[in-house]
């Protein structure tokens, strides 16, 4: 192999492994990158392996800064940028009804009525998705024939219902997105019983040995991740779940997923 193109192979996969966490289709981009270099082609790809540099570089120039500076000490091979982003998960939740502006107080019938027409309809346009779309007279057309449609209190109920559903389903698939195997393994075993403080220590430092990693350095840091999103809280020397943590496990436990294998 020639220095071109193990330069190129080195920049492609510093590049890649930087940028596979960000996207999905930026861990295709890395897939097809890997493919490319070992196909018949590598040869002109080294030949030009400057210029693919600079226009991945330039492309990707965003992408590339937000994760370097998200790596907050590099010698921990990520784990410190994992864990601020794990904090950082509240700020990007699964969507609600927060983005439906609500009109002014004391605003007339009529003139309430057109401000919150306009407001729900600029809310749909943002998910007007031609899949969604098809889904949505799905879900009338089986009201309809149901005859829940003529009730409109009725229907109200229902369809409140299942998005309140299908949001915490949401959630809890985020949540998961995000969360360390350790953690999981923790949050199932105060599902069963409320955990002893004393037993949440040994859980983190068993987490500790298995992944030898310097951040979270305590138990309270580790911890973090449930009070951020409401999943578990200290009593009385006791780990205890909430109804949302309680909620999460009877999810993950139903649709069957596993402990994650990230840092587990």
């Amino acid at each position: 192999m020639s220095w071109r193109l193990a330069a190129l192979c080195f920049v492609g996969f510093l590049i890649g492994g930087l940028l596979a966490g960000q996207a999905p289709w930026l861990q295709w981009v890395y897939e097809e990158l890997r493919r490319s270099l070992a196909s018949e082609t590598a040869k002109v790809v080294a030949d030009s392996w400057p210029i693919a540099v600079v226009v991945v570089a330039l492309l990707f120039r965003k992408q590339i800064a937000d994760r370097i500076f998200n790596m907050e000490r590099l010698a921990a091979v990520g784990v410190e940028a994992q864990f601020k982003s794990q904090q950082q998960l509240l700020a990007r939740k699964p969507s609600d009804m927060s983005e439906v502006a609500a009109p002014p107080p004391g605003a007339r019938v009529g003139e309430r009525n057109a401000l919150v027409a306009a407001s729900v309809d600029a809310t749909l346009e943002k998910s007007s998705d031609p899949y969604f779309l098809e889904r949505e007279e799905a879900l009338k057309a089986s009201l309809r024939a149901k005859g829940i449609l003529d009730v409109p209190e009725q229907a109200l109920r229902l369809t409140t219902r299942w998005t309140a559903v299908a949001l915490a389903f949401a959630e809890f698939e985020y949540i998961y997105g995000g969360i360390w195997g350790g953690q999981l393994a923790l949050l199932r075993e105060a599902h069963r019983n409320p955990v002893p403080m004393a037993q949440a220590t040994a859980f983190f430092e068993a987490w500790r040995k298995r992944n030898t990693i310097t951040v979270p350095d305590s138990l309270d840091r580790w911890l973090l991740f449930f009070s951020l999103h409401g999943l578990a809280e200290q009593r009385n020397e006791e780990l205890h779940l909430t109804p949302k943590g309680r909620a999460l496990v009877d999810f993950l436990n139903a649709v069957k997923r596993p402990n994650p294998l990230l840092y587990p």
